[in-house]
């Protein structure tokens, strides 16, 4: 009798173990049933079609693993606390950002958004962006053949972060009361909102990169004396080896969080070198992985290139750079700009030389390295021109000129490029309430007005320069708050190379810092509760 019950019992545990395997390949073959047709269908078609499709199968059965184990833990000992909270806000941030999906439906989108769209409709993965990025889009659009999907993503991105740093802070003893504060900055921040609707690679990263920050801080927080386990460690080296091939400067990453799981003491000396070591060696196979399974040319690597050199380049031939051999620079780089075009409309602010073609494509490897090495020197040579240059475009991504791109909703254009038609076959310019659009859209164009340096319109709201200096501010108080100091540095640490090498004056470069800036100060209170518990544990 005891072992028919036995076997009775085992039946719904045996379902509910197999039940993340059944959910990931039922949402598999929607993706078969929900997709975009090809007219043609090869070998090549459906290999990038079977690695969007496995994207979205290993996501799904992670996310069913997890919700099944959390749905066994509450089964068993009860809902706790921490998920219940992050139940609360996940829910409340979805429907803050829906409400405004809803009336600026489908979301923004600007150049590089239809650009990412069209490498995704049409299967041709260049290297402009990471091939990664289109990847992701291609995965999402399995699931849902509409552009909506790709601000639904980062709604749904944006508020699992969110409320996993409300869950985890209210576990620390945050207040109700600065909790409340927390989510009404975080709601009344137009550019969170802006952004979290714009379709952009800057968005994904941001928000992965707030997340790894975040887990850094809860991570040290909890003063743990054993050193990170096997399966922390593969979480932390996947998401660095994210990080570092969806954007080029994650790389800095790659360097700074073993670092500061050293500095913690969370890895040895040794473990530290060997998660640096092996995540720097498995970017280069990744990437030619990912460029060798969707067939990606390589020549967009070169015009990325040339676009982080225009800026700066344009500013040093506009203001005579000092050089012992002019004529020598100048038939040199005419072996890839048109020199007096490039001296003529070149500005700090964005690159007008590189999207006017004033350029040659199609420049063989010899003589762009050659370039390169008179670009190389010239820089050298004139620093303190170089630096001007950066710092003219840094400072108009902070708000602090009428120049720098906030954000864009270029779908209600109606003029477009000719190779954006089929992106707009959705369409993407309807909206679904037109008086609520109005409203919406006006309330965030608004604040993207510049006013001068009062504070109101651009440089009020789309400002990151206190979110900065807070957070290197928090880098001197490392000895006290460790973790909060060490999240700081995460966050920072790539913000050198975006001042290096950005190729125009846009916000969301940095939005990684801006939002970071908003959980600062709450960190701090919450990283000093945890010290006052431990010290009257000790008494």
């Amino acid at each position: 009798m005891e072992q028919v019950h036995n076997q009775i019992a085992s039946g719904p545990l045996r379902m509910v173990r197999r039940g993340p395997a059944i959910c990931a390949f039922l949402v598999l073959l929607l993706t078969f049933w929900n997709s975009i047709p090809y007219s043609e269908i090869n070998l090549a078609v459906v290999l990038k079609l079977l690695a969007a499709k496995a994207i979205v199968f290993f996501c799904t059965y992670f996310l069913a693993v997890r919700l099944t184990d959390r749905m066994q833990q509450a089964r068993t000992h009860g809902l706790d606390s921490e998920t219940r909270t992050f139940l609360l806000f996940f829910a409340f941030f979805i429907c803050w950002f829906g409400f405004w999906l809803i009336g600026l439906w489908p979301g923004y989108f600007m150049t590089d958004s239809y650009a990412t769209l069209w490498t995704m409709y049409s299967l041709q993965f260049d290297g402009w962006f990471s091939r990664l990025h289109p990847l992701i889009y291609l995965a999402l659009y399995q699931l849902l053949p509409n552009a909506v999907v790709v601000p639904i993503f980062q709604i749904i991105l944006t508020s699992s972060v969110f409320a996993y740093a409300m869950a985890k802070l209210r576990g620390m003893g945050l207040s109700r009361l600065l909790q409340t504060l927390l989510v009404v900055l975080l709601v009344a921040s137009v550019p969170t909102t802006a952004l979290t609707l714009l379709a952009t690679r800057d968005t994904i990263f941001s928000v992965v990169l707030l997340f790894l920050a975040l887990w850094m801080f809860f991570d040290v927080s909890e003063k743990k004396r054993e050193e990170l386990s096997l399966k922390e460690l593969s979480f932390v080296a996947a998401a660095l080896l994210f990080i570092s091939i969806y954007r080029g400067d994650g790389i800095a990453l790659v360097l700074a969080v073993p670092l500061l799981l050293r500095m913690n003491k969370r890895v040895t000396t040794a473990t530290a070198v060997a998660l640096f070591v092996s995540v720097l060696l498995l970017s280069s196979p990744a990437k030619s992985f990912l460029r060798v399974l969707l067939q990606a040319p390589t020549g967009e690597e070169t015009a990325y290139s040339v676009s982080l050199m225009m800026n700066p380049l344009g500013y040093l031939l506009q203001n005579n750079y000092v050089t012992a051999t002019p004529e020598k620079d100048r038939k040199i780089l005419g072996m890839l700009v048109q020199v007096d075009k490039v001296k003529e409309v070149s500005i700090p602010y964005e690159i007008p030389a590189f999207w006017e073609g004033h350029w040659r494509q199609g420049i063989s490897d010899i003589a762009f390295s050659r370039v390169k090495s008179l670009y190389a020197r010239m820089v050298r040579e004139n620093l303190g021109m170089f630096l001007k240059n950066r710092w003219l475009c840094f400072a108009a991504s902070t708000g602090m000129t009428q120049a720098g791109f906030t954000y864009s909703d270029m779908s209600r254009e109606k003029k477009h490029p000719a190779h954006y038609d089929v992106v707009y076959n959705e369409p993407l310019h309807r909206a679904l309430f037109p008086s609520l659009y109005e409203l919406q859209s006006e309330t965030i164009a608004s604040t993207s007005v510049y006013k001068g340096k009062r504070l109101e319109g651009k440089f009020l709201h789309w400002n990151f320069l206190p979110e900065l200096a807070l957070s290197a501010l928090v880098l001197l108080l490392f000895p006290w708050f460790p973790a909060t100091a060490s999240a700081s540095l995460v966050v920072l640490s790539r913000v050198p190379l975006v001042f290096l090498a950005a190729p125009a004056s846009q916000f969301k470069y940095y939005y990684s810092l801006y939002l970071f800036g908003f959980f600062v100060i709450f960190m701090l209170i919450a990283e000093k509760k945890v010290h006052s518990r431990v010290k009257e544990g000790a008494r």
